[in-house]
């Protein structure tokens, strides 16, 4: 779904640029005839290799081990903490048993919630990092789609055959990669 909404917000872009193209006027003053150019970009190919997504992955990856060393630290607390806590069953009184429980539980509460909220503020930072390198891409692709004198973008993933002087990926990739070599990921502030 996301995928079609990309790929139908690329071909609006492009559509709107060819009528831009298509207002244009003759040495008369009469309206040009519209062009009906198309080109083919796979889209989803060049959010995959573009050097900025790589990046972006190559961040994120080293922010999730992170992330995952301090929870299996906090794991490991825990475990540490119920055993004791299964100890200390046989030999406190009940009331004082059951305020330890009641500690430990909470805190488990809290770790889960830290977890939920770690996850969380990384798949924000990945939101945002992604919607850059998109909008970057649909503007390399306007570009092109000026320059081509397309009034329409496919993207590659929704034509079955195309020839290949349409399919305009790799110009599309190594422009984007002139334009945005590196995105930073960027947690939100605590």
């Amino acid at each position: 779904m996301k995928r079609t909404a990309v790929a139908a917000g690329v071909l609006a872009a492009a559509v709107l640029l060819g009528a831009a193209g298509a207002a244009a006027q003759d040495a008369e003053g009469q309206a040009a005839p519209a062009q009906l150019g198309v080109i083919v970009v796979d889209f989803q190919a060049v959010m995959r290799d573009a050097d900025a997504a790589r990046s972006v992955q190559r961040q994120l990856d080293v922010m999730r081990q992170a992330y995952q060393e301090t929870f299996f630290e906090i794991e490991e607390e825990l475990r540490t903490a119920e055993t004791q806590l299964a100890e200390d069953r046989t030999t406190l009184p009940p009331e004082a048993f059951a305020e330890q429980r009641r500690a430990f539980e909470q805190r488990v509460t809290e770790a889960q919630r830290e977890a939920q909220t770690s996850r969380a503020a990384l798949d924000r930072a990945l939101e945002r990092a992604t919607d850059t390198v998109r909008q970057q891409l649909v503007e390399v692709i306007a570009e092109i789609a000026r320059e081509h004198g397309a009034s329409i973008v496919l993207s590659k993933g929704q034509v079955i055959l195309v020839d290949r002087s349409l399919d305009l990926t790799d110009i599309a990739l190594a422009r984007l990669n002139e334009a945005l070599p590196t995105v930073d990921v960027v947690l939100d502030a605590d």
